[in-house]
C-alpha cells in the first residue's frame, strides 16, 4: 500500500512554486488598484465622490483576492493529502497557476467597466477556465493516477469533488445569466467566494481530505 510523503522533495518544490506564484498574482491585485484622484483645493463631499468614483476597483480586488485565497487554502488541503506529484499533475498544476496569475488581468478589466458585457462574460469566463482546471486536477489525482492518500475512502473523494464541482457551476451560469442582467453576473461573482470562505463550508471540504494518524 502506498503511503503519504509529505517531505518528498518533488512535493516540495511544486508547493513552493505554487505559493509564489499565488502571492505574485495577490500582489498583481494590490498594485492594480486606483487611487482616488483629489484635486488641490477640494470639499469633503470631493473626497467622498473621488472614493466612491474607484469603488468599483475596490470590490473587483476583494473578490479576486478572496477568490484566490480559496483556492490556495484548497490547494493547501489537497497537497497535505495526496502521496506524490507525478509529471502530469505537475502539468495541471501549472495549468492551474497559469489562470491564478491571469486573475488580476480581468480583475481590472471589470474594475475599470463593471457594466460592460465584454468585461463582466471575461471575468467569468476566466474564473470558469479556473474551476475547471481545479476540478480536472483534483480528479486527476483522486480518481484516474489515484495519487491521493490511500486511506482517503472513494465516496469521500466523490463527496469532495461534487463540493468542488459547485463554483465552476456558479461561474457558468453567471455566463448565461449576462445575456440577461449583467447585475446577476455581479452578484454571483460575489456570492462564490462568499459562500467558499464560509468557515463552516472550508472546514467541511477540507477536514474530509484530513487523515488522521493512526
Amino acid at each position: 500500500m502506498a503511503v503519504k510523503h509529505p517531505d518528498h522533495p518533488v512535493t516540495n518544490r511544486v508547493d513552493a512554486l505554487t505559493d509564489g506564484v499565488f502571492a505574485i498574482a495577490s500582489t498583481l491585485l494590490v498594485i492594480d488598484l486606483k487611487i482616488p484622484e483629489i484635486p488641490k483645493v477640494h470639499t469633503q463631499a470631493q473626497v467622498i465622490d473621488s472614493l466612491l468614483k474607484v469603488t468599483p476597483s475596490l470590490v473587483a480586488f476583494t473578490i479576486s483576492f478572496f477568490t484566490i485565497l480559496i483556492y490556495w487554502i484548497n490547494h493547501d488541503g489537497i497537497s497535505k493529502a495526496i502521496t506524490h506529484f507525478n509529471h502530469r499533475l505537475s502539468w495541471l498544476n501549472i495549468l492551474l497557476l497559469f489562470f491564478i496569475v491571469l486573475v488580476p488581468f480581468p480583475t481590472r478589466f471589470i474594475a475599470e467597466y463593471p457594466t460592460e458585457f465584454v468585461a463582466v462574460e471575461f471575468y467569468g469566463f476566466t474564473l470558469f477556465l479556473l474551476g475547471c482546471t481545479a476540478n480536472t486536477m483534483f480528479w486527476y489525482l483522486a480518481f484516474k493516477a489515484n495519487l491521493l492518500d490511500p486511506r482517503i475512502k472513494m465516496a469521500t473523494r466523490k463527496s469532495v469533488m461534487i463540493k468542488f464541482l459547485f463554483g465552476p457551476s456558479l461561474y457558468l451560469i453567471s455566463m448565461i445569466a449576462a445575456f440577461i442582467s449583467i447585475y446577476i453576473s455581479l452578484a454571483i461573482f460575489i456570492i462564490v467566494p462568499i459562500i467558499f470562505f464560509i468557515p463552516v463550508s472550508q472546514e467541511t471540504i477540507l477536514k474530509e481530505l484530513k487523515v488522521e494518524d493512526e
